[in-house]
């Protein structure tokens, strides 16, 4: 998995990531991007305001 800042790199609080994932199974995907989602949300800190996934 690869994770990267991908916009709002100027803005004070706020951030745009996004991440990359390679597999031929598509559950096993699915499955890293959920645990990366549970990551994020556990940090208090942080406000998620959205999660989107797209499929190539």
């Amino acid at each position: 998995m690869s994770v990267s800042e991908m916009d709002k790199q100027d803005a004070w609080q706020r951030t745009v990531l996004s991440a990359a994932c390679v597999s031929n199974d598509k559950t096993v995907i699915e499955k890293e991007l959920r645990l990366l989602e549970n990551m994020i949300e556990m940090h208090e800190d942080i406000e998620c305001i959205s999660i989107s996934f797209e499929w190539l």
